[in-house]
């Protein structure tokens, strides 16, 4: 008995046993879970990894690799294809305590490192599930968040976008109608006169007429050419007044089209700025309503109103509007009137300077 000792002992050396790490092992890092899955034949392993990866957009489909490795005493080195989406990498660690300690270097650089601990199929399947519902619940959240943050931008960029429309629009109504009244002036001056050359032409047609019925030797029907040529001199005076009338008919209606349409447009426009701003309010944004907003144009009731650059009487001026020129007003208080420019360019005159009409007064 006491020589078969140093036999044992020799044995024992020259063939040192092989830790057995046969079995699954899994580990859970914040956005990353892991099952390693590995057989033992000697100091040979093979198997493979799998692992599921999260970010604050999706959850990776499970990812599988294949594992090999050698068992050298409580030493264990694995090659695996891909390791938590780094490509190929040798990992080497120690089994102790039935865990796994694994290094290897990433792509920094620097060595990581990344304990497996035994786990069973069960346990691996509750622990991805609740993985699993953890990032599919802070996901959604993310999700949410950021469609909530995109839609307070998108309000605010419609609000600013519609409100500059509605500014536009008013500019060009307040151009239409001072084009309005000077137009239609000339469209009734035109037909004032062209009621009054068909009446000169009836009392020319009817002299001409009288003078070719009371004419019957050749020197009375001589004289009576004349009063005809008048009278078709007449009728073509009228002829070109009715297609004056006609000219100035079309530039009057097409300024009233023109109005019509802006009034409708702003009408429109400033409904859906209510709406975006009701949504404001209701997420608790910071709300731009301004109430007069796409209400009136202002008439200059002064032989001229200045419009300056800032409320103080010593900003610089720049620009002017004339007695009975219609401005547009984009907000009023007791003491001002906020204007802008044809140019585009915003600015103040004195809220006596203007009389405020209603948009959806004008003709």
């Amino acid at each position: 008995m006491h020589r078969l000792i140093p036999l044992l002992l020799f044995v024992s050396y020259v063939c040192p046993a092989y830790a057995q790490v046969t079995g699954s092992y899994m580990t859970q890092q914040s956005a990353q879970i892991a099952l390693l899955r590995i057989t033992q034949s000697g100091k040979t392993v093979t198997g493979y990894l799998q692992t599921v990866n999260a970010d604050s957009q999706t959850i990776t489909r499970p990812k599988r690799s294949e594992v090999k490795g050698v068992v050298s005493g409580s030493r264990i080195v694995l090659k695996m294809d891909s390791f938590f989406g780094q490509g190929g990498r040798d990992a080497d660690g120690e089994i102790r305590g039935g865990k796994l300690y694994l290094e290897f270097p990433n792509s920094s650089g620097s060595i990581a490192k990344i304990i497996f601990s035994r786990t069973s199929t069960d346990n691996w399947n509750r622990t991805l599930s609740a993985f699993q519902a953890r990032w599919t619940r802070s996901i959604t959240s993310q999700r949410e968040a950021t469609a909530i943050a995109d839609r307070k931008a998108f309000l605010e960029r419609e609000d600013n976008r519609i409100s500059l429309l509605v500014f536009a629009l008013q500019c060009r109504l307040a151009g239409a109608m001072n084009l309005y009244e000077p137009l239609k002036q000339k469209l009734t001056e035109a037909e004032t006169n062209v009621a009054e050359l068909k009446k000169k032409e009836d009392e020319a047609e009817q002299i001409a007429n009288k003078a070719t019925d009371e004419a019957d030797t050749p020197l009375q029907r001589a004289k009576a050419a004349q009063p005809r040529a008048k009278a078709s001199e007449t009728r073509e005076r009228t002829r070109e007044g009715e297609v004056r009338v006609h000219e100035a008919e079309q530039k009057f209606q097409q300024v009233r089209t023109s109005i019509e349409r802006d009034k409708a447009e702003i009408t429109k426009r400033v409904r859906i700025i209510r709406l975006l701003n009701q949504e404001m309010k209701q997420r608790k944004m910071e709300s731009h309503e301004a109430p007069e907003l796409g209400k009136y144009v202002g008439v200059v009731v002064v032989e001229m109103a200045k419009i300056r650059e800032a409320r103080v009487e010593s900003s610089d001026v720049i620009g002017a509007a004339m007695r009975g020129a219609y401005i547009p007003v984009l907000g009023v208080n007791e003491r001002d009137t906020f204007t802008q420019l044809l140019s585009g360019t915003p600015g103040v005159t004195a809220r006596k300077n203007i009389r405020l009409v209603e948009i959806n007064s004008l003709p």
